[in-house]
């Protein structure tokens, strides 16, 4: 079901969103998924990123979606996906920072190789994109969302 429930919200969020290049990262699953599907649906043309070949495969059965291959933590494969962006000549309208994972352990339990991967798929891999990005987000001015989890602010046992 849409987040839109009444037709007249649906008839302007198609105008809002209608042409407008996005990329989504972390769009395999839960939010990232919803969010390419639904802004596809709107007639946006939606750049989404997964890493495995079946989360792929679905994404690219939606509307308006393109999946593409993006591990971000691999710079190789954001500089493919900008360039992707470069060829289509569209520039990009918004970049959403959805990709993250979730650590749970005890500091004293965790292995710093754990907590350093990521700081690195969290922190790090955001800024990389951000700065890859800018140059197609600045003559759109475009806008750059950025998500998090609620995991952040709670202390694990």
């Amino acid at each position: 079901m849409s987040i839109f429930q009444h037709s007249s919200h649906f008839v302007l969020a198609k105008k809002l969103w209608a042409d407008r290049t996005i990329l989504v990262t972390g769009a395999s699953t839960g939010i990232g998924f919803a969010i390419a599907s639904e802004l596809g649906r709107l007639g946006a043309y939606v750049l989404a990123g997964a890493r495995k070949d079946s989360d792929l495969e679905n994404l690219n059965k939606l509307d308006n979606v393109v999946a593409v291959r993006l591990d971000v933590t691999r710079s190789e494969q954001i500089e493919e996906v900008v360039q992707h962006l470069k060829d289509l000549g569209r520039g990009l309208d918004v970049l959403i920072n959805n990709a993250g994972i979730a650590i749970t352990s005890p500091l004293m339990d965790l292995e710093l190789d754990e907590l350093r991967w990521q700081f690195e798929v969290n922190v790090f891999s955001i800024a990389a994109l951000t700065k890859a990005c800018f140059p197609l987000l600045q003559p759109c001015k475009g806008r750059i969302i950025n998500i998090s989890s609620m995991a952040g602010r709670m202390a694990m046992p």
